[in-house]
């Protein structure tokens, strides 16, 4: 008979598979990623988002649809390069204004006030990886590799 844990990750990955099937790109969604990052495999990864979980509002920014062999690969090797796939997608964006202008990040850097405005707005441009049945995201911050990992929440 299962567990209560494992009906619980049988529930998550049930309402994962949904979300994903669903999703488009330009849509927004929650990630939970680990406090400590830069995980080489899906299961380091998914220990460290046990251990210390974070909440981030994300913006789908593209979706990449593969089977289960390549998911499995990709799983495998978070740290490796590979800018064709991630095309560096990442990091964070606002829609925050002063005065009708765009701020820039050199603004909200010199002021307290509009960093706290900026971190209440922002959101995190990530890429969705899934098989069909399994999921996860990722925010490469620039780099071409996947920096931050995490599960759609």
């Amino acid at each position: 008979m299962p567990t209560t844990s494992q009906n619980s990750r049988t529930a998550a990955l049930a309402i994962a598979r949904t979300k994903a099937a669903s999703l488009s790109v330009g849509d927004f969604v929650q990630v939970t990623f680990p406090a400590l990052n830069k995980n080489c495999t899906l299961v380091e990864n998914d220990r460290a988002i046990a251990e210390e979980p974070r909440q981030a509002k994300c913006k789908v920014r593209k979706i990449i649809k593969v089977c289960a062999a390549v998911y499995t690969a990709l799983g495998k090797s978070l740290m490796d390069d590979n800018d064709s796939l991630w095309e560096k997608i990442g990091g964070s964006e606002s829609d925050m204004q002063v005065d009708g202008k765009d701020v820039t990040w050199e603004q909200v850097n010199r002021d307290e006030k509009l960093m706290a405005q900026y971190r209440a707005t922002c959101w995190t441009n990530v890429v969705v990886v899934t098989d069909g049945k399994r999921t996860f995201v990722v925010n490469t911050e620039g780099y071409e590799y996947a920096r931050y990992v995490g599960r759609l929440a």
